[in-house]
């Protein structure tokens, strides 16, 4: 395994502590009151963590490098990680416009959203793990995934900085 792709497999296992922490948030609305600034938080973490800077790694650099060694963006797995992506945005903008909302209408958007999120990154994140990164270790050699990597901590020194770790420490992970 690759420097590159294994900080992107590390930040899949703090995504997925989050999935679970917003997977039991959800079954706990019916049961209580919404914990609404906890799952503000959470959408919060999926928009700076999950997407910004995750997906920003992958769709900026390792994808990159992989159409480089011949992979295409428009047909096989490259382009289908693209798309989950796009369809997990339109997820959490819907939880994010739900908390907005009031009344039972935007609860229920809110859970149908959330849940529809964490199917969706779960299989991604599996897909991802077994079967892209394992590609991309296969063309990308060591040097290469050492200056990849360098161009993550760039990135986020660049775009992210602190937001990363405040969203991470809102929710203990």
């Amino acid at each position: 395994m690759g420097l590159a792709t294994k900080d992107l497999i590390q930040e899949h296992e703090v995504i997925r502590k989050a999935l679970n922490i917003l997977s039991n948030a959800v079954n706990q609305i019916d049961k209580q009151n919404i914990n609404r600034d906890l799952l503000l938080d959470l959408v919060e973490f999926f928009k700076i963590f999950a997407d910004k800077c995750h997906h920003g790694k992958e769709e900026q650099y390792l994808f990159e490098a992989m159409v480089s060694k011949g992979f295409s963006k428009e047909s096989g797995p490259i382009a289908v990680m693209l798309s989950e992506h796009t369809l997990g945005r339109s997820f959490v903008r819907n939880m994010a416009e739900a908390l907005r909302e009031e009344g039972d209408s935007s609860i229920n958007k809110f859970k149908e959203n959330a849940l529809q999120y964490i199917d969706l990154l779960n299989q991604h994140i599996d897909k991802e793990n077994n079967i892209l990164f394992v590609m991309a270790d296969r063309v990308i050699m060591d040097e290469e995934q050492e200056e990849l990597y360098k161009q993550y901590v760039k990135f986020e020194n660049e775009n992210i900085g602190e937001q990363k770790i405040d969203v991470k420490n809102k929710l203990n992970i």
